[in-house]
């Protein structure tokens, strides 16, 4: 083989390489973005998720005040507030 072919050689193997480290890159931001994107849905349901426990927890309490002013009433023991 002589220079000019292994210099060809060369520039083609340092343009794959190049071509590899870039598609690496990409693969490497879409995964990032990916994973990114993974966690920002997770914490938003985990705040879902806990807006609607306090929800739950609100409404039952208001639930069972009005069930027993209802009782109150029913009963004739209801005094002014």
């Amino acid at each position: 083989m002589n220079e000019e072919e292994l210099i060809e050689r060369i520039e083609n193997l340092k343009e794959h390489l190049s071509k590899e480290a870039s598609e690496h890159t990409h693969l490497r931001e879409i995964a990032e973005d990916k994973v990114l994107k993974a966690y920002h849905t997770g914490h938003i349901e985990a705040r879902r998720i806990t807006v609607d426990r306090i929800l739950d927890i609100v409404l039952e309490h208001y639930r069972n005040e009005l069930e027993e002013k209802e009782e109150e009433v029913k009963n004739g023991t209801r005094r002014e507030r």
